[in-house]
């Protein structure tokens, strides 16, 4: 009997944890997939559901969005490689509690059947980077009482708001707390709101962010701290059409003018660009034509075609190095 059940518990651990990460495709996945490079899970949900803490996930399809997420576990990392320029995802909620998530990398669109397209419930801690939430149809980022949320690298562009801070009448909601470093905030009717101005509810720091061109930054100033703030002008490639990348106008950008520090420059070793394309995890702002890039799959359907017919050829690229 003994013998027997160690060989199911060698069994189980073999099958379930053959690769340390699970990867996710919406254009290559499987229903049934086992979250392996050859047969990828088609939603983030399904790795989280089979128990994976760390998530890879490649690009969408023109037109395509990964359902919304909730993270019900500790120690949880969900990303892409590619970046969010290819990356849309409905919108994430880390449940109660839970510590040390991680979300690197998503274009966020939101939803107006949800609070927020990201909501951090009480007591847990998300760190939140390389990311980008634009024209959210409710506010980008709620943190609700006891939450805690590290905000790296990010765009809050055209939001219904760009960050709410909970309190709940008979709950302490001291330990509330944002820290914005790096981000850009423009274009929105708050970036901080509180929904109580009494004391100790909640705290929030902005560190070399862009704050310019919003209607109001807080509406608690007492508990918003800001240094280092960036006064030069904002300028994207395309942001109407989804293309934060920073541009330059007249000589003048917010590239390399974010925190000097070590652990946050830039991949080149360059000091750090604000917004979603700067930062240690950044995707370069120009391909490499020497170096090129990997090819991690290829889908072309068997098909039988004349000269001068059309085909689809699905390709994954990951990021150039």
């Amino acid at each position: 009997m003994r013998r027997s059940a160690l060989l199911a518990t060698f069994l189980f651990l073999l099958t379930s944890q053959a690769w340390p990460k699970a990867y996710v495709s919406l254009i290559l996945g499987e229903e049934k997939g086992d979250g392996s490079p050859e047969h990828p899970f088609k939603q983030i949900n399904q790795a989280l559901s089979a128990g994976f803490s760390e998530i890879e996930v490649w690009p969408t399809g023109r037109g395509q969005a990964y359902d919304w997420v909730r993270i019900e576990a500790d120690d949880v990392k969900v990303y892409s490689l590619a970046g969010p320029r290819v990356m849309l995802i409905q919108g994430f909620t880390i449940a109660s509690t839970k510590k040390n998530v991680e979300i690197r990398g998503f274009s966020v669109l939101g939803d107006e059947t949800q609070e927020a397209a990201v909501y951090a419930d009480n007591y847990s801690e998300v760190r939140l980077r390389n990311s980008i939430l634009s024209f959210t149809p409710r506010v980008a980022l709620t943190l609700d009482y006891g939450a805690v949320a590290r905000v790296e690298n990010c765009v809050f562009y055209q939001t219904s708001g760009a960050v709410y801070m909970y309190w709940h009448k008979g709950f302490s909601c001291f330990g509330t707390t944002l820290f914005a470093t790096n981000c850009i905030f423009c274009g929105n009717p708050y970036v901080v709101k509180f929904n109580s101005t009494e004391a100790h509810c909640g705290r929030a720091h902005f560190d070399f962010c862009y704050l310019e061109n919003n209607e109001t930054i807080s509406n608690w100033l007492g508990v918003t701290t800001i240094t280092n703030k960036i006064t030069d002008p904002v300028y994207f490639v395309d942001p109407e059409r989804g293309c934060f990348q920073l541009a330059e106008h007249e000589g003048v950008s917010l590239r390399h003018k974010g925190h000097p520090g070590k652990q946050y420059q830039n991949p080149d070793g360059t000091r750090n660009d604000l917004g979603a394309f700067g930062g240690p995890f950044a995707v370069p702002y120009a391909t490499r034509p020497e170096l090129g890039a990997e090819i991690i799959h290829v889908n072309l359907e068997p098909v039988t075609v004349q000269e001068g017919d059309e085909i689809h050829v699905e390709v994954i690229v990951r990021g150039v190095k």
